[in-house]
């Protein structure tokens, strides 16, 4: 069995017997989420580890531009928007005459000090047809004239490399209901933000006009830990005008909201993942976690939520992939990434902005969860997770040798339809691995993205089967799917 960490983080339980049954109905219910962003399923990667994911001009990592490129391979969409920023945004400084990209101080997942020079920026043009939003150091520039000076010029550095067509906004601040400040209250925080962005724009409108213009000046804001936590959180900082020059053009926080408030701009959870502190070895990196992406995507799609950006940094052991060789991690597709890519490829193939997901309630025991997929309020698919715990390893822990001697269960699920599906087939896919604990042989529909096999592109797989139908009869559609496994069904 796994350990309880990771039964409470994965959301593994117990199986049950019996057929379950759950409706989908054929127009999307009352209470669904809104349209959701063809970047859903987006990152964020550590200001400090850039570098590594993307590379730079000379030798850009081929690597993760491959993985990035299979979302818009499997959702005909856009690829993911990357988030840089994360706890070492308030820790850089800029050097202009650094020779190198970067210097890191300190060890562990976050450098205690930061230095970045103008190569640096190189990083953020490496990867093709990708946005990216560039955040900004405000706990240390709110602090001094000198280290406010330093952000200012960081913009001018940066804005540099965001005018290719690939920046979709700035921030300023990281989690600043955390910086610990005497008086750091609503008005006292919206009067620092105001002031920092409005000097950033005088600075665009010097060095790169085109990013001042009011259709690109654009800023998420304001990306606390939790919603309500400290002084700073969004109803607060809103009702104090944060947004009074009109310039905020989304919303981000890093956990969902209890209730959606109705402001105008989109929400996002900009930065998230399954565990705190980048991570647990042996929870965080398996197939567990694939399909905790998976569950926990859609269901912050059915609640309003546009976009996810899943945090990643080197050696993180919640990452996606990573990106190069150290000591203490191989280079390689993580279990994560397989999740993401699911629900990337599960809101796909629908058309742009016009993709909702409603919660379909299940008859079973909470082991189960199921979503319809509707494109222009018709349902088009339908996603179900069985999240019934099976192990591969007799211990739950994957680098074990002795497997797990009980046989992987399976379940019935019938779906109840309009009658206007009778006759048709939906095309079936699935998510699945050996078992819950595992960090090896994960596809999709088929499908692996190992670094070994083809350097993070998709190769078909020969011992899992693919192409499977089922037939819609009598109002229903029925099929077997495994414990620790999902699948979807295009119709």
């Amino acid at each position: 069995m796994l350990p309880y960490a990771s039964i409470v983080a994965l959301g593994l339980i117990s199986s049950a017997s019996g057929a379950i049954w759950f409706t989908a109905p054929a127009t999307i219910p009352q209470g669904s989420g809104i349209v959701v962003s063809p970047s859903f399923v987006s990152y964020t990667i550590e200001l400090s580890y850039l570098p590594d994911y993307a590379g730079n001009k000379s030798v850009p990592n081929t690597f993760s531009e491959n993985l990035l490129e299979q979302f818009r391979k499997f959702s005909g969409d856009d690829r993911p928007t990357i988030r840089v920023g994360g706890s070492s945004q308030d820790r850089v400084g800029y050097d202009p005459d650094l020779q190198v990209s970067h210097v890191l101080e300190g060890s562990g997942d976050l450098p205690a000090r930061l230095t970045i020079g103008p190569t640096f920026f190189e990083s953020l043009n490496t990867f093709t047809d990708t946005r990216f939003i560039y955040r900004l150091n405000m706990k240390r520039s709110v602090q001094n004239v000198t280290h406010y000076q330093n952000m200012l010029d960081t913009v001018a550095a940066a804005c540099k490399a965001l005018s290719n067509n690939n920046l979709l906004g700035w921030s300023y601040g990281n989690e600043p209901n955390l910086y610990g400040f005497d008086n750091w209250y609503p008005a006292d925080y919206t009067a620092a933000w105001l002031k920092g962005t409005r000097d950033a724009k005088k600075v665009l409108e010097d060095k790169c006009p085109d990013l001042a213009d009011d259709d690109k000046f654009r800023w998420l804001t304001p990306s606390p830990s939790s919603l309500s936590s400290g002084h700073v959180n969004i109803p607060d900082i809103m009702e104090a005008g944060i947004d009074e020059d009109g310039s905020v053009y989304f919303l981000g926080a890093h956990s969902l909201m209890k209730k959606l408030v109705n402001y105008k701009q989109p929400y996002s959870i900009s930065e998230t993942n399954s565990l705190y502190g980048a991570g647990r070895a042996g929870v965080s990196n398996t197939f567990g976690a694939a399909l905790w992406a998976l569950g926990f995507s859609l269901h912050a799609a059915a609640k309003n939520i546009t976009r996810l950006n899943f945090h990643m940094g080197r050696d993180y052991r919640y990452s996606a992939w990573q990106p190069v060789q150290t000591s203490k991690q191989d280079i390689g597709t993580k279990a994560p990434y397989y999740g993401n890519l699911a629900t990337a490829a599960i809101l796909g193939r629908l058309g742009k902005d016009k993709v909702q997901v409603a919660n379909l309630p299940a008859t079973g025991n909470g082991a189960e969860s199921a979503y319809g997929i509707y494109h222009s309020g018709k349902l088009a698919k339908v996603a179900i997770l069985n999240m019934a715990e099976y192990n591969f390893t007799a211990s739950g822990n994957a680098t074990e040798t002795e497997l797990n001697k009980s046989k992987r269960s399976n379940h019935s699920f019938s779906i109840n339809l309009d009658s206007n599906f009778n006759g048709k087939t939906a095309t079936v896919r699935r998510l699945i691995a050996p078992g819950a604990d595992s960090i090896t042989g994960i596809t999709w529909d088929g499908y692996t993205f190992n670094y070994d096999v083809g350097n993070g592109k998709a190769v078909r797989v020969s011992n899992v089967t693919v192409g499977e139908e089922v037939a819609v009869s009598d109002g229903k559609a029925t099929l077997s799917i495994a414990d620790s496994s999902a699948v979807v069904l295009e119709f």
